[in-house]
């Protein structure tokens, strides 16, 4: 279906040294500096493995409802070539589309034959401004061309639990029963050669097609063990086409080759602190080669690491803004307002030419964008 259709700003700047949470703030004792309107210009822990960083709060746009600039728990988000936004607006089932100025362009609902979204999850973009989008509720792979025309789709159910529905493609060649088929296809990535990955959060595996949607591989398989899954969510790709998955349900990220084969681990054990708390969203800045992650656990906050898996920041705490339970004035009467650089169940991730990096504050139904500078 073609694209039908028709925030607030400031530039303040929170500097970090090392990794540091606002959530810890107020337990070390910053916050009555805030609030007496004289705060701190930096933030200093010592913690080890990290580098000096400064976030910059840039804007925000969004809140809860399904008129257009409206959400309800928005999930990823892309931006192609010509600065356009592209932001899966999950429960509305509806793909939105802003320009570069986060001006509404139009919304993407159905595809082919009238074929309604269902609960549109991930959306990737190629070099050629194609849309792939993760359609979990259909249990497909959907790609549009720029103006929102239908490419391609493929997949369909397959039972992860009771194996019901699960086909072999190809009798007894090499496909298996299942191959191609998907339980919930949650993340989606593209590496150089235009090779599709899929994230299946219920059946514990990736898969790997051809940019035609033909099958070329699978690994994973539920459990704990390097290769293994626990709730795989999003996917993303570096320079090198490496591959790296946030293990949401293991607390981890594993980083694999083009060809599923595992090469490494980051995980809790790697740091001196507690940094993966159920990773939802993972992007990989392909300017700065940095990995951004989120948590969505008890933390709801923004990691980011080197290449190597050392820690260069990580910042926010939760804030429900619908009850206004933990929503901070970080700087008192300053530019940020309330809740700004806080989450309530962080996820998707994207980064324009301008190195603005936009995160889908999924529970509070908006959209913020921040700079780092390290």
């Amino acid at each position: 279906m073609p694209i039908t259709g028709g925030g607030r700003n400031s530039n303040v700047t929170v500097a970090i040294i090392g990794a540091i949470a606002i959530v810890v703030a107020a337990a070390i004792g910053i916050v009555p500096y805030i609030m007496n309107g004289d705060p701190p210009a930096t933030i200093d822990t010592d913690p080890k493995n990290t580098a000096n960083a400064s976030v910059s709060y840039v804007a925000q746009f969004g809140n809860y409802g399904s008129q257009q600039n409206q959400f309800n728990e928005p999930n990823e988000i892309a931006i192609n070539s010509q600065g356009h936004i592209y932001i899966s607006d999950k429960i509305n089932n509806r793909i939105q589309i802003y320009d570069s100025g986060r001006n509404f362009i139009g919304e993407i609902t159905s595809y082919g034959d009238e074929q309604k979204f269902n609960l549109p999850h991930s959306i990737a973009i190629d070099r050629y401004n194609n849309v792939y989008i993760a359609d979990l509720g259909n249990n497909k792979i959907v790609v549009l061309d720029s103006n929102g025309n239908l490419k391609l789709t493929f997949g369909s159910f397959c039972s992860a639990v009771s194996g019901e529905y699960c086909y072999d493609p190809d009798g007894d060649g090499p496909l298996k029963e299942g191959d191609g088929q998907f339980h919930s296809p949650y993340g989606i990535a593209l590496d150089s050669k235009d090779n599709i990955y899929v994230t299946d959060v219920t059946s514990f595996y990736v898969q790997k097609f051809d940019n035609a949607g033909n099958f070329l591989a699978k690994w994973g398989g539920r459990g704990g063990d390097s290769g293994k899954f626990l709730s795989p969510h999003d996917i993303t790709i570096d320079n090198s086409d490496l591959i790296y998955i946030a293990d949401k349900g293991n607390n981890r990220i594993q980083v694999f080759d083009s060809a599923g084969s595992f090469k490494r681990v980051f995980d809790n054990s790697s740091y001196d602190k507690k940094i993966f708390d159920e990773p939802n969203g993972i992007n990989f800045d392909k300017i700065d080669n940095l990995l951004y992650i989120t948590n969505s656990g008890q933390k709801n906050n923004f990691v980011v690491l080197a290449t190597g898996g050392e820690l260069v920041t990580e910042f926010g705490s939760k804030c429900d803004m619908g009850n206004d339970d933990g929503c901070l004035d970080i700087d008192g009467e300053g530019p940020l307002s309330k809740g700004d650089l806080q989450f309530n169940d962080p996820r998707g991730i994207a980064v324009d030419k301008d190195k603005r990096i936009y995160v889908v504050d999924g529970f509070n139904h908006r959209i913020q964008i921040f700079t780092i500078e390290h």
